[in-house]
């Protein structure tokens, strides 16, 4: 256990070495800083209290941030209200609707073209007036089917946030922006701190000391692993504290639920820690960790979670293999896009986020540390 504690004693001597580090803890700081001062308790024309600005007076706030908290939990339970199950029998007799009507409508033009005397026009141009109607009907019953939807989904949102008041949502909206916001900022900020961590130790005569010493590499691999994110972790909990003692001081609304979000934004570093990490100890180049971390992240995550967000629109159910597309990505990859807004919801009242993107990011914490430590163990230093 001593040694595995030196090990992690030494990511931070190390981490004291590298300016990228405490601008990151900097950045972190003053943006944290600036929430809690831009928010503050005030009512609205009628006396409710609710969350305003800084600069905004007594007696002029609005409920926007309490509308909001409707909005956010709504748009999450269209799984539990079986939207998709039951928008797909409406959608595709619209789609047929829409073909009869296209078929009707050429059969009629083509006569039309034709010079066909009335007798043979004016059924077809009734079958075109009829599929015509038929087409609207099916429109207006998809339009209802909605409507039904949304009315049902208010109806929950309304249930299950009895008791709260318009300032304790307008709070809980906040710290969810606030928790998203910080997560991005700081995955940016540890790519670069960490990107170094595993090719510093296996640089040259590094590596020869530690692996010659009576220590395990297991213990040298996580210790290095534990060592990032017990940085990181404090932190994030320092943040995170600012923001729950500021807060609760200036609005009088206590959120211990933000501390859900520390759980899941270090799960979610954890996860970007060990790609860079597995990246880091098969090339031994710190440039190379940090570019395909930033490209991992920015780029390949981002196209990642495009595809992941057509899987639940009208066009995936359109267009099959965009569907398909999209369920694979979500199959395959977590989706730091998903993690996030996992992190966001997970500060809400009722906490609404997918428990699949978990399941699948921990498979992939799992593979990229197992890769990096099976490279790291069988290596001949």
């Amino acid at each position: 256990m001593s040694a595995f504690l030196a090990i992690v004693g030494d990511t931070w001597r190390q981490s004291k070495q590298q300016i990228v580090f405490f601008l990151m803890i900097g950045v972190m700081a003053l943006f944290t800083a600036g929430f809690v001062a831009l928010p503050k308790a005030t009512t609205t024309a009628e006396g409710v209290p609710v969350l305003g600005l800084s600069w905004t007076k007594p007696g002029q706030g609005s409920t926007y941030f309490a509308e909001q908290w409707d909005q956010t939990y709504a748009s999450s339970l269209d799984s539990e209200v079986r939207a998709a199950q039951r928008l797909e029998a409406p959608r595709e007799a619209l789609e047929q609707a829409a073909r009869a009507a296209e078929r009707a409508f050429q059969r009629y033009q083509a006569a039309e073209a034709a010079h066909e005397p009335p007798p043979t026009l004016e059924p077809l141009k009734a079958e075109a007036s009829r599929a015509a109607k038929e087409l609207d009907q099916r429109k207006a019953d998809l339009e209802a089917e909605h409507r039904s939807i949304e009315e049902e989904k208010q109806r929950l949102v309304e249930a299950r946030s009895q008791g709260m008041t318009p300032l304790e949502k307008g709070v809980e909206v906040w710290l969810s922006i606030f928790a998203s916001w910080l997560f991005t900022l700081s995955m940016l900020g540890f790519i670069a701190a960490c990107a170094g961590y595993y090719p510093n130790m296996l640089a040259a005569g590094a590596v020869d000391v530690l692996v010659s010493k009576p220590v395990g590499r297991h213990v040298l691999f996580f210790g290095k692993y534990a060592g990032g994110l017990v940085l990181y972790a404090v932190a994030l909990l320092g943040c995170y504290l600012l923001a729950f003692v500021g807060l609760g001081l200036r609005t009088g609304v206590w959120l211990f639920s933000v501390f859900n979000a520390t759980t899941l934004t270090l799960f979610s570093v954890a996860l970007l820690y060990a790609i860079v990490g597995a990246i880091g100890t098969w090339t031994r180049s710190t440039a190379f960790a940090l570019v395909v971390g930033y490209i991992f992240y920015l780029v390949i995550d981002g196209v990642v979670g495009i595809a992941q967000s057509l899987a639940s629109t009208e066009l995936a159910e359109q267009v099959p293999w965009v569907k398909a597309v999209g369920q694979w990505a979500r199959i395959l990859f977590p989706g730091f896009g998903r993690l996030k807004d996992a992190v966001g919801a997970s500060v809400l009242h009722v906490p609404v986020f997918e428990a699949q993107v978990l399941a699948v990011a921990g498979a992939w914490l799992a593979a990229c540390l197992g890769l990096a430590y099976w490279r790291f163990k069988t290596t001949d230093f």
